[in-house]
């Protein structure tokens, strides 16, 4: 963890030139996508921004979603447990998922991943428009009077951002007993501002660990 520099804003239109190619959803004649994938993991591949928001709401929220299940625990009843299927056969992948508050955040933000990891239980902010695969975004975090500064990895197609400290870590510690956090993000001369409560996090770790595949459920 380093303490890293803060970028002022310069326009977020800079991440239109950072979309991939995909191709976009098929929609109705009212303009509505046809068919928003209930997966979470898949939500980061829809090019359209309208379209991939619908996706996490729906995956968040269980509107129409087979693969999401209600949270185990009334404390956590503000994180959403999705659990996707491996096409492959191998393990689900498992994650709890937090809408951003959005009357104090910035369109771009969506909210926050747990999940779990090859290496125990990792903490993710989720945007609406992917960053750059190869690049490193600056994140600083406030909560209460602790002041967090990292370098995320953004993982592939670029909607998630994978912060170093795991979610235990940052429960246990900056983040234990405060009620909200404030996230600012910034890569080039972009910055993206949200918050994010955090009421039920403990819960939703636990829900998590007990949701983890066994080879996961470290850390």
């Amino acid at each position: 963890m380093r303490a890293r520099r803060h970028i002022n804003l310069a326009g977020l239109a800079v991440f239109a030139a950072w979309s991939a190619p995909i191709p976009s959803l098929a929609q109705n004649d009212d303009g509505r996508p046809a068919d928003i994938p209930a997966s979470i993991e898949r939500c980061p591949s829809i090019a359209d921004s309208r379209a991939r928001l619908q996706c996490y709401e729906r995956a968040l929220l269980g509107k129409g979603s087979p693969t999401a299940s209600a949270p185990a625990t009334a404390a956590a009843q503000a994180w959403r447990l999705v659990r996707t299927r491996n096409a492959r056969g191998g393990d689900d992948a498992v994650s709890m998922m937090r809408t951003a508050d959005i009357s104090a955040s910035d369109l771009e933000f969506a909210g926050a991943m747990l999940r779990c990891g090859d290496n125990g239980l990792e903490f993710l902010l989720v945007m609406i428009r992917p960053f750059p695969p190869r690049s490193h975004p600056e994140i600083a975090i406030t909560a209460g009077t602790n002041e967090l500064h990292f370098e995320a990895n953004v993982i592939p197609p670029g909607a998630e951002l994978l912060l170093p400290m795991g979610a235990r870590a940052l429960a246990a510690g900056p983040l234990h007993a405060e009620r909200s956090m404030a996230v600012k993000i910034s890569l080039a001369e972009v910055t993206i501002k949200g918050q994010l409560a955090l009421d039920g996090l403990d819960a939703a770790i636990a829900t998590l660990a007990s949701n983890c595949p066994t080879s996961t459920k470290g850390n």
